[in-house]
């Protein structure tokens, strides 16, 4: 083969030079003009190398530019060693300021005279830039970390601080300074109650860990992550003021609950002693309808009587409703068909320029509810809405839907928490005024209203309701913003066992209440309609008198509500004294709530207050087969 020449080394080296990326240029000694460029150093500098040649500095750069360089060009041929200039600016014409990275070297004759300056420059402004930029962003970093609201620990594999910042580090028995290259655990010994290895180790596996440590009066939540491969980062947030302020509303959510449970109890002992009287009331005044002849002139301020009497009778439901002991007939409801009749029924009602929509979804389950209540609940949240409108009219949207709720969503009816599991959801929501805080705190109170001509009795009676059937209320409200009212109801079917009843002969009633014009009115009625009757005004009596007659009793009309022995205790009496007699509850609270404890014990039957005499003698004539 033949042999392919070498090429000449003078060749060689300028065609290295010629396309090195870095500027190389060439100055004489004695007047520091240039002598020599590469093609880098004419893309740098903006000339070409016929304009470089035959000058100096002065000629490119400013005075002060020039005047540096000329110095460094001294002080590299008075010398012997390279000079290294690792951030040297330099103004172009072609590129602004740059920043170079300039090694200056002289070049001597065998005598050691210096003859030329040899200089090699790199650009180095990106990579200054970038280096400024990171060194900037690493500023900031420290300065929120230093007044971070914890504390901020970085550690290397073998659990050792590299870093420690943040406002919380005060509190640690380890001064900052100190604690570089000291074990994390060794830092927060004082503090932490957990096996802080175990969880850097976690951590360098790709699994978080979280920790609780206390410093002084201060509460931290930590969590360890991993952040390379070799390191781990530990940010502990001061959580004291989150957890006070929880409790607070924990206290404030508690002291709300004992409030509206204190006047639910008021509310249940002002109705159940109303209730009481009113039996008297709409009793007596029934008992003397059934003894008038027909045509008789005071037949009619009876009448008057007894609709005045059953507008306070509706007054202490809207009580007991709202204490959560009304009486409730249960039973599979189809809520959607409840509220579109309800809002056919009030649509007439509302303001005329209402714009009213109701939206219900398909395929709702059914609701066990008491469909009167559950109306009366929607009723109350629609008029409501409409008084709310200004004069000009807006809208009020009413949305039916079924919702899950999940152990992680519960939503609760001023603190009250519900249980997970399947629900429908009536949403009523208005454009109207809004609430502000403390209208909003207050709208479920009893007797409290906004309005002229209101009694405020409602929304408590709603709330009644609504947890009465173990539902919640939710309520979104801002001024000017408009409300919306939430209501969420159990969905579910449950099965109404019924009993039969033997019917009995006797044609005594044994009355036992501890109201004395209750069983004025019950004898009366009885012994109108030919029945034999004996009284007992607490339990003990009863069940004393019971005693000596329970031959001839054939029902027992049993008040609940009794001081000393209760209703409960007295039932329980009368049958370990005669297990088939017929026992007739009486109560103004919730039926199903009342009659729940006697289930499976063969209770006749349940009388609500206030009742009439009408009322009484179905119950009686159903129990005793009187004719």
């Amino acid at each position: 083969m033949p042999v392919v020449p070498s090429p000449d080394d003078a060749l060689l080296l300028q065609s290295i030079v010629e396309n090195l990326p870095d500027m190389v240029f060439v100055k004489d000694a004695a007047e520091l003009r240039f002598v020599r460029f590469n093609r880098a150093g004419e893309r740098l500098l903006g000339f070409a190398q016929d304009a470089l040649l035959g000058r100096n500095d002065y000629d490119f750069f400013p005075r002060e530019e020039a005047d540096f360089f000329t110095a460094k060009d001294r002080e590299v041929l008075c010398g012997s060693e390279v000079v290294d200039i690792p951030e040297e600016p330099i103004h172009t014409s072609a590129h602004g300021l740059r920043w170079l990275h300039t090694r200056k070297i002289p070049i001597r004759d065998a005598d050691g005279r210096a003859l030329y300056l040899l200089g090699i420059s790199r650009d180095i402004t990106e990579l200054r830039d970038a280096r400024v930029a990171l060194q900037e962003r690493e500023a900031q970093l420290r300065h929120l970390m230093e007044r971070f609201p914890g504390i901020v620990w970085t550690a290397d594999v073998e659990q050792r601080v590299t870093w420690l910042g943040g406002a919380g580090v005060q509190r640690l028995p380890v001064a900052t300074d100190q604690a570089k290259g000291r074990r994390v655990s060794e830092v927060l010994a004082a503090a932490v109650d957990a096996d802080l290895a175990a969880i850097h180790r976690e951590a360098l596996t790709g699994t978080p860990g979280t920790l609780a440590f206390s410093l002084g009066d201060r509460d931290f939540e930590a969590r360890v992550d991993r952040l390379s491969d070799g390191a781990v980062m530990g940010v502990a947030l001061d959580v004291t003021e989150r957890r006070r302020l929880e409790a607070e509303r924990v206290e404030v959510r508690l002291q709300r609950a004992q409030r509206m449970e204190a006047l639910g109890v008021l509310a249940g002992g002002i109705a159940h002693d109303f209730n009481n009287l009113l039996v008297g009331m709409v009793g007596n005044a029934s008992l003397a309808l059934l003894k008038l002849p027909e045509g008789a002139p005071a037949r009619s301020d009876i009448e008057r009587l007894l609709a005045a009497a059953e507008r306070a009778a509706d007054l202490t439901r809207q009580m007991l409703a709202y204490s959560g002991k009304g009486r409730f007939v249960v039973e599979p409801v189809d809520i959607g068909r409840l509220v579109r009749e309800t809002v056919d029924l009030l649509r007439s009602s509302l303001p005329r320029r209402a714009q009213l929509g109701v939206h219900v979804a398909d395929a709702l389950p059914p609701v066990e509810a008491d469909a009167t209540q559950l109306r009366q609940v929607v009723m109350n949240l629609l008029t409501n809405a409409g008084d709310a409108l200004p004069e000009g009219g807006g809208d009020v949207q009413v949305h039916v839907t079924a919702v899950t709720v999940d152990p992680g969503g519960q939503e609760g009816a001023f603190g009250d928490e519900i249980v997970p599991g399947s629900y429908v959801c009536v949403e009523v929501a208005d454009t109207g005024c809004g609430m502000d805080e403390g209208t909003r705190r207050r709208m479920f109170d009893p007797f409290f209203t906004t309005k002229a001509n209101g009694h405020g009795l409602g929304l408590a009676a709603a709330l009644g309701i609504v947890r009465g059937h173990h539902g919640a209320i939710r309520v979104y409200s801002e001024p000017g913003r408009g409300t919306t009212v939430r209501v969420l109801l159990p969905a579910g079917h449950v099965a109404e066992a019924t009993e039969s009843r033997p019917r009995l002969d006797a044609e005594t009633v044994l009355v036992i209440d501890d109201e004395p014009a209750v069983r004025d009115f019950a004898r009366a009625v009885l012994e109108f309609h030919g029945y034999h009757v004996l009284e007992a005004e607490g339990g003990r009596d009863a069940v004393s008198l019971f005693s000596a007659h329970r031959d001839r009793v054939g029902l027992v009309l049993l008040d609940l509500t009794m001081p000393g022995m209760d209703g409960e205790e007295t039932f329980h009496e009368l049958r370990a004294l005669k297990p088939s007699v017929r026992v007739l509850l009486s109560s103004g609270y919730n039926e199903q709530q009342d009659t729940s404890r006697f289930t499976g014990l063969g209770l006749a039957g349940f009388l609500r207050k206030p009742y009439r005499a009408e009322h009484l003698m179905a119950q009686v004539k159903e129990q005793l087969g009187k004719r």
